[in-house]
């Protein structure tokens, strides 16, 4: 799988913004690929057991259940699942404790050059103080809906690709779970046309931020992520 995308130019780019924005001791700094393939050479059993030491076995599980079951019924089907998965109600503190890593004070720019590669994939991004706790979290999820993450409808498709035609795809992201992630934009272009719309992409980017949303973008974002829920 890793010897797969060694020539995949998006997964080289992915490793090499990783490398730029989070230091070598982090969980979501990614290795070039010659180091993975030696660190999965070097994997054994103790390497495994550490890893669900620390990791999984003190974490939850979460179970969701959707269903139009009477309520009744539905909260002995639950007490039948907890004592059958002798759930414990007491609280334990989860052994990993992940930093959260600063921004860069200076931008920096990086590129690889490969042969035979006619499309570019450039990644625009940085750390993020928001995970999935913070109370932040999803006005950004929503935020980031309008500005590029939506799929049929966001600022940056509309701008970049379809009045502009520079860009084959583009899109937003924030990435959050247990710790805080990054927020950026990735877009694949055409060799030629790279300048241009990383020029576009950060004046839409500076003109969201300055001028903010409509009252209309706001209300169709959020119907559009209430129904994704149900």
């Amino acid at each position: 799988e890793i010897i797969k995308y060694k020539y995949d130019s998006n997964e080289i780019a992915k490793r090499k913004l990783s490398q730029i924005i989070y230091p070598k001791d982090h969980h979501s700094y990614m290795n070039d690929f010659n180091e993975d393939i030696e660190s999965v050479k070097s994997i054994k059993v103790e390497n495994l057991k550490k890893t669900h030491e620390t990791l999984i076995k003190n974490n939850k599980t979460i179970i969701s259940l959707a269903s139009n079951i009477p309520t009744k019924e539905l909260n002995k089907a639950i007490e039948t699942l907890e004592n059958g998965l002798k759930i414990t109600k007491t609280k334990i503190e989860s052994k990993v404790n992940i930093p959260t890593v600063a921004m860069r004070e200076t931008p920096k720019f990086e590129s690889i050059y490969l042969n035979d590669k006619h499309q570019s994939d450039i990644f625009l991004a940085h750390t993020s103080e928001l995970n999935r706790t913070h109370p932040d979290y999803y006005k950004m999820h929503v935020a980031n809906f309008i500005l590029g993450g939506g799929i049929l409808d966001n600022r940056l498709s509309d701008k970049v690709r379809d009045q502009n035609g520079l860009v084959y795809s583009i899109y937003s992201y924030i990435s959050g779970a247990i710790s805080p992630g990054e927020y950026g934009i990735y877009f694949g272009a055409n060799n030629k046309n790279t300048d241009k719309a990383i020029s576009l992409t950060m004046e839409e980017l500076n003109k969201f931020v300055k001028d903010g949303i409509t009252e209309k973008e706001l209300s169709e974002a959020k119907k559009t992520l209430i129904n994704s829920f149900t």
